[in-house]
């Protein structure tokens, strides 16, 4: 377990961290994601990277609370950027951004 403290609070507060993931669920997404993959010959792999994703995502709980995995960016250039913010709420219901700066995306070896 992590301990979070909230910045305007000097009260060190902690929340409990789950995981209810089963290895037989996952071990079907992660067949099925192995099947596609080769079948496609690797082009499913951006889905699959997905699916993965949302599966752990929405299986950790912080203080009884899912998180949620909504984004893929697939390119249509080799060459691209992303930047965006995470919305966030206190426990008094309140909401802020905080902001991701700009990174650049690029496929494999384009760069370098």
């Amino acid at each position: 377990m992590q301990d979070v403290a909230r910045p305007d609070d000097s009260a060190e507060r902690r929340y409990p961290v789950e995981f209810t993931a089963s290895a037989g669920e996952y071990f079907r997404i992660w067949i099925v994601n192995l099947a596609l993959t080769i079948v496609t010959l690797g082009i499913y792999s951006a889905w699959a990277k997905v699916r993965k994703r949302r599966y752990f995502y929405g299986h950790t709980r912080i203080a009884g609370e899912a998180f949620e995995y909504t984004s893929a960016c697939p390119l249509a250039t080799q060459i691209g950027s992303m930047h965006g913010s995470y919305r966030m709420v206190t426990d008094g219901g309140e909401t802020f951004d905080a902001r991701i700066a700009p990174f650049t995306l690029a496929i494999p070896g384009v760069l370098n």
